[in-house]
């Protein structure tokens, strides 16, 4: 999977809380699935065929959706937290990606 175009070199990291993150153009032809997927590749450095597929976790196409209806107040902190592959993910609403690496108790990404 190619990095999607908008968010080339706009994966930052938090120091203080170990995260991860990545903001999601909405106004973007890539889907929101997409940007999960690179920020998980982005922290396991793998390539996409050696993880597992994100559906094993989530179901991408429900991600996608998830957020979708602009009837639903932007500003709401409405958010998603899952597992894959031991990092914990959470999307926003507002298109904030967060992702935390395994702790020494999760299960490791394959390539730790």
């Amino acid at each position: 999977m190619a990095k999607p175009e908008h968010e080339a070199d706009e994966l930052g990291y938090d120091p203080i809380r170990g995260s991860y993150h990545l903001h999601h153009d909405w106004t973007s032809s890539n889907p929101l699935s997409q940007t999960v997927t690179y920020v998980i590749l982005a922290l396991s450095g793998e390539e996409p065929s050696s993880g597992p597929p994100l559906s094993e976790s989530v179901d991408p196409d429900a991600l996608d959706q998830l957020f979708r209806n602009k009837c639903l107040d932007d500003r709401s902190n409405d958010h998603l937290t899952f597992t894959h592959d031991g990092c914990t993910i959470t999307v926003y609403r507002s298109g904030q990606v967060i992702a935390y690496p395994p702790t020494d108790g999760e299960t490791p990404l394959r390539s730790r």
